[in-house]
């Protein structure tokens, strides 16, 4: 449900959802547990994009909500934070399987908290194989 720009959510598709009607400043609170491949897709010249920053957030910080997987083209405005990125490399990944991917994005702001990389003892996305940055403005990672 929706609590003066909150937003509970469950699934993949209730967090997709939470995005397509989100105007701008809202804050989506995902459950605990494990969410698939989250995918938001603009096109050049009209992004995704919110006049402020929509933060999406584990609703319980001491049991953070994972996404295995995150593909971002042509996004604008977005913050991530108190979340698991944990995708689960599996038999037959290619090496170059890249479960993050964020193209032609600008204002995305990831913040760590706690081991937001699973098996990935890393500080910055932008420094690890897997999270590349391609032809995108703003963004910060700490």
């Amino acid at each position: 449900g929706v609590v003066f720009g909150q937003v509970r959510v469950v699934s993949t598709a209730e967090l997709e959802r939470a995005l397509g009607n989100a105007k701008g400043g809202e804050r989506i609170e995902l459950a605990p547990g494990r969410y698939d491949r989250l995918t938001l897709t603009g096109r050049r010249g009209v992004p995704v994009s919110w006049p402020s920053a929509v933060t999406v957030t584990s609703a319980d910080p001491n049991n953070p909500a994972t996404l295995s997987a995150l593909d971002l083209r042509f996004v604008d405005n977005l913050t991530f934070t108190n979340l698991v990125f944990g995708y689960r490399f599996s038999a037959g990944d290619i090496q170059r399987t890249k479960p993050f991917m964020l193209r032609d994005v600008s204002r995305i702001t990831i913040r760590a908290s706690g081991p937001w990389f699973q098996n990935w003892p890393i500080a910055c996305a932008r420094s690890k194989p897997g999270w590349p940055w391609r032809n995108s403005g703003r963004r910060t990672c700490s």
